[in-house]
């Protein structure tokens, strides 16, 4: 009789942005496709991702949530891993902290995108409420998935603050783990011709997972990345190898983007890589 692994199941915390691949529209084909169980609570609904497109319609969701969790709180629900991205506003943190009271247990493992800036500068919504909330949610996290920009701001530096070195992605790091989190996944590090991220995980060194750099800056590869390195831990990877495997999708899926010419404010082609994705993962 065929045998067949467990499934995992995940909650994601995401926006919709309904053009644009970024944010859960990622993350739920990345995670299905590695095999695991998603379930989507959903913090806005946009018309399109907010880089490149005007004006979009976008709608905050919070007294949403809190509908879903009433009718959620008496399913016989459990989940493995609560990944928690971008939030619309400062409410939401409350319904972020009654979703942990009411799912996140021993094993349960929190992954935290803090969704907050780039490039040296803050999100407009990004308030300084907003970066204690995910403040606090880092002190808990097992794995947080901060870019340079948001490092800066969760440590109270300023945001634009540091050279692009591997000497400087060290600190952060030593500063992103003495806030109290287990592992810190430092996105959008870049060494010469190449780009990725740097690691550290409690009582490790540092270590630096880079790949060949395409060109190009495409909204959505930070959620793409996040995701992919949580469906690697969610299937039994190490977090160095799901971070190399994630390393090498968006190196991928950014080649289909070049070479199709596609306009940038659209994102990068990962459908055309989720066979291949797939193959590294899924464990039947």
């Amino acid at each position: 009789m065929q045998q067949y692994a467990r499934q995992p199941r995940v909650l994601v915390i995401q926006d919709i942005s309904l053009i644009g691949r970024c944010s859960s529209l990622t993350a739920l084909p990345v995670l299905s496709c590695a095999g695991i169980n998603v379930t989507l609570l959903p913090t806005a609904l946009l018309s399109t991702h907010t880089g490149g497109f005007p004006s979009p319609f976008r709608r905050i969701l919070t007294d949403d949530m809190q509908r879903i969790l009433d009718k959620w709180s008496p399913l016989p629900v459990s989940f493995d891993a609560i990944y928690v991205g971008y939030l619309a506003s400062e409410d939401q943190f409350a319904v972020v902290e009654r979703v942990l009271e009411r799912f996140l247990e021993k094993d349960t493992q929190l992954y935290v995108d803090p969704v907050m800036g780039d490039h040296g500068r803050r999100y407009s919504g990004c308030t300084p409420r907003l970066t204690e909330g995910f403040l606090s949610l880092a002190r808990r996290a097992h794995v947080i998935f901060p870019n340079r920009t948001e490092a800066n701001l969760l440590l109270g530096w300023a945001p634009e603050a540091g050279e692009d070195t591997p000497e400087y992605a060290n600190a952060l790091l030593d500063g992103l783990l003495a806030l109290g989190t287990w592992s810190a996944v430092l996105t959008g590090v870049e060494e010469g011709g190449s780009i990725g991220a740097a690691i550290k995980e409690g009582g490790q060194p540092a270590r630096m997972l880079m790949h060949h750099r395409v060109q190009g800056s495409y909204p959505g590869t930070g959620d793409l990345y996040a995701s992919c390195v949580i469906a690697g831990l969610l299937t039994g990877k190490c977090l160095a190898e799901a971070c190399h495997i994630a390393g090498a999708f968006l190196e991928q899926s950014m080649q289909w983007a070049v070479q199709a010419g596609r306009e940038v404010r659209f994102g990068v082609p990962f459908e055309c890589t989720l066979p291949w994705l797939s193959q590294q993962f899924y464990v039947r």
